[in-house]
This record gives structure tokens, sequence and C-alpha cells, in this order.
């Protein structure tokens, strides 16, 4: 489950489909499992906790239309933070994988020039 938690990440902001999505996302996570494990599964802990805490506080609040909306908003707002730490956890592994293989890629064109110009 953790090796493909950047599907969705993947196929909005990456364009990539069905098994290249699944590659992709294994990749980022490949040799970092648990780190990305335990940045998930506290985050997850947390927004449970806030949104109890939110829950329980609606319990004091009066029943009209205001205190609803705020309840509700409150709710989404916490949820949506679940959303976003996977969004830019995604964003930061991608940004280093392909800054890694670009500097990769740089060093391997940078032997081959100083190569060709010492003969």
């Amino acid at each position: 489950m953790i090796y493909y938690c950047f599907i969705i990440p993947i196929v909005a902001l990456r364009g990539l489909k069905g098994r290249e999505a699944l590659k992709y996302s294994k990749s980022l996570v490949k040799g970092r499992w648990w780190s990305i494990f335990g940045v998930i599964l506290v985050v997850a802990i947390l927004s449970v906790i806030f949104s109890k805490i939110t829950a329980v506080l609606g319990l004091f609040l009066p029943n009209n239309i205001i205190s609803n909306m705020i309840l509700n908003s409150s709710i989404k707002a916490l949820s949506s933070y679940f959303i976003i730490v996977t969004v830019v956890l995604f964003l930061n592994l991608d940004y280093n994988q392909n800054n890694n293989l670009l500097e990769s890629t740089q060093n391997n064109k940078d032997k081959q020039t100083h190569h060709i110009t010492a003969d």
C-alpha cells in the first residue's frame, strides 16, 4: 500500500497512467519505505485525533446552520491536510529523484567531454 500512495499525484501532476504510474510511485518509495510510512502514519493519526476533537467540540455548539457550517468546514479542512501532506511529500521525492537523475546525466556528459578533450 505504501509503495502506491503517490498514484493520485502522479496521475494528476505527471500524467502517467496504469503500470507506469505504479512503477514510478514504487521507485519514489523504494529505499524510503519506513520513513514514508512513518510520515503517513503520523499525519493520519493526527488527522483522526483532530477530527475527533472537532467532533467533540461540535457537541457543545448550538444546533444551527452557522455552527454546522463551522464544524463541517473544520472537519473538511483537517481531512484536506492529509492530502496536502501526501502531495508535498510526493513533490519533494519527485524533485529529488529528477534532480539526482539530472546531476547524474550531467556528470556523465562532463566525463565524456573531458575524455574526448583529453584525447
